[in-house]
């Protein structure tokens, strides 16, 4: 296992297990009676880092996971028992196929094309593609027409070496009114289908936010991936049901004196009004912390605000430490965590939530903590 000492030498993310957990059973105390939760570890966990936190809830219950692509159903698949079933949500394209079929992974059809090219493979394969169908109800981005989707999925359930285990859509929270509107289209196609004969194992809609926002609209299972982690928006009524558990880190690796009128950085559009005593920090947008924080965002460093100076360069990035005389290299700056929740995190550039965290890079590696006692390290080195 990596060390602590080496994980922690530069840049490294700490996420909080006893909060994960307390997360997610905060998550099952949403649903409905029979309503199953499905964990959504697309993005590397939304940056949390998908294999271990896949392992955490398989250990505390967890069967249902799900994934953007079969890259990622395929990392999970090493990593989890045979009992773990992986739906990958996006395409599976026909080069994808027999991997699919090897492993077991469950693939979303939207298309009949997609569809008889599944079916053809399994049958010459000998195997059996077990399938979800995709729904467009008014996302408008993926998925079956909801004017044409019950007889082509009817004829997908029909299609031999497939499986059609389940149904689903996805909330575009543009309204109340739309979010009720797609609901009352993926019931309809459900009773298309029923009326033709096709029994559907497992209908899904809801998202973490659905999740609790329409209870009646649980169906059999809800999707949640940000309720883990630990956000929700603000006007969720249960905040006691979840706490931010992922932090984000680095060390200072120089600190010196520029002059007035320096500028740093690649930055040539800001020249120092006055002198400066700066902090060089160990990590830059290649490894998360985003462009977009140059000149505005703010570290904390010995429990004291450190503002961004100049343009955040890929790897390394400069602070105002003129207030925090105690700074010296090696300290540790903590970019997102302690004092900086992730509403004012995202607040400094104006990003979004799921974004900032996912974009975490694989480079930088995750510690993770029981008790304040570390129980894993995953990253690139051995």
């Amino acid at each position: 296992m990596l060390s602590l000492e080496l994980a922690t030498a530069r840049t490294w993310a700490e996420i909080d297990v006893d909060i994960l957990l307390a997360n997610y059973h905060g998550a099952l105390a949403e649903l409905s009676s029979g309503v199953k939760h499905i964990a959504v570890l697309k993005a590397n966990a939304y940056g949390a880092g998908a294999v271990p936190i896949a392992k955490i809830l398989y250990g505390e219950g967890a069967r249902l996971f799900a994934v953007a692509c079969q890259s990622e159903a395929l990392e999970l698949r090493t990593a989890l028992p045979d009992d773990a079933d992986i739906l990958v949500m996006g395409a599976t394209m026909p080069p994808e196929i027999p991997r699919a079929l090897d492993c077991g992974i469950v693939c979303t059809v939207t298309d009949l094309q997609g569809a008889r090219a599944l079916s053809a493979q399994a049958v010459a394969a000998g195997k059996t593609a077990r399938v979800h169908a995709k729904v467009d109800t008014g996302l408008n981005r993926f998925g079956f027409s909801a004017s044409e989707a019950a007889p082509h999925i009817a004829e997908i359930a029909g299609m031999p070496g497939l499986r059609l285990e389940g149904v689903y859509s996805h909330l575009q929270r543009r309204s109340t009114k739309h979010d009720q509107l797609q609901a009352e289209r993926l019931l309809a196609v459900r009773d298309g289908l029923i009326s033709r004969g096709v029994a559907i194992p497992m209908l899904h809609l809801l998202d973490s936010i659905g999740m609790w926002r329409y209870p009646e609209h649980q169906f059999d299972a809800v999707r949640d991936a940000a309720f883990l982690i630990g956000h929700t928006p603000r006007d969720y009524p249960r905040p006691e049901r979840l706490r931010f558990s992922l932090s984000f880190k680095t060390r200072i690796v120089r600190v010196f004196q520029a002059a007035a009128g320096e500028c740093l950085g690649y930055d040539a559009d800001h020249p120092l009004e006055k002198p400066a005593r700066v902090a060089t920090l160990c990590v830059g947008y290649a490894d998360g912390y985003p462009r977009a924080m140059s000149h505005v965002g703010q570290v904390e460093i010995h429990g004291k605000r450190a503002k961004v100076l100049g343009v955040v360069c890929m790897d390394l990035m400069m602070v105002d430490v003129g207030d925090i005389p105690e700074a010296a290299v090696g300290d540790v700056a903590t970019l997102l965590g302690g004092g900086i929740d992730i509403w004012e995190y995202i607040g400094f550039f104006g990003g979004y939530i799921n974004e900032s965290i996912s974009m975490i890079s694989r480079r930088v590696p995750r510690v993770y903590l029981r008790g304040g006692e570390v129980i894993e390290i995953a990253g690139y080195m051995p």
